[in-house]
């Protein structure tokens, strides 16, 4: 787990799906340690901020998740969880890589989560990008990257979980640690 004070990590959605996710496809793990692992849909989402490998003051989480097709006819994935439903809005946008080529290497998912039960829920504040490789062949494909974003006002009921001195807003230091910090 990763604390570190005054960093902020925002990757572009090409080097989600180009380095990050690629990486995580290709099994090589020891370049992506920033993003967790875990069946995202196995947690509500206020319950993900918890999870994330790296703690900061930002309502922006990153996962990987494994890609579980549960309907085989239409290839479709279940986004359920146990208080409500993660419903895609949009027609999913594809992502090209910043060359001369512009080829297109996967494609982003914009889902919103909704409480209770489909097609009755109630619109939530959590957002949820979800982006897949295009570019390696189906076989591979194993997983996503999930952007997980909180865009309501009350953002302090959403770190309550963290506690102040774990999540970073005020970190808990000691006179020694600070006066080791700002040392000459």
């Amino acid at each position: 787990m990763m604390s570190i004070v005054g960093y902020e990590f925002r990757p572009t959605d090409e080097e989600l799906v180009g380095f990050y996710l690629r990486n995580k496809l290709l099994g090589n793990s020891c370049l992506i340690e920033a993003i967790g692992d875990l069946n995202i849909y196995q947690f509500d989402p206020w319950e993900l901020p918890s999870q994330s490998m790296i703690r900061s003051n930002d309502t922006v989480w990153f996962f990987f998740s494994g890609r579980e097709i549960t309907f085989a006819i239409r290839n479709r994935q279940s986004r359920t969880t146990a208080s409500g439903y993660w419903k895609i809005t949009c027609q999913p946008s594809v992502i090209k890589e910043r060359s001369i080529f512009q080829r297109v290497i996967g494609q982003k998912k914009t889902l919103v989560f909704h409480k209770g039960k489909s097609p009755n829920g109630e619109r939530t504040h959590w957002i949820m990008h979800e982006y897949s490789d295009l570019s390696l062949p189906e076989s591979q494909r194993t997983h996503v990257v999930c952007k997980v974003e909180y865009t309501g006002h009350d953002v302090e009921s959403v770190l309550v979980d963290y506690g102040p001195s774990d999540f970073g807003l005020l970190p808990s230091l000691t006179q020694e640690d600070w006066d080791f910090a700002f040392s000459d």
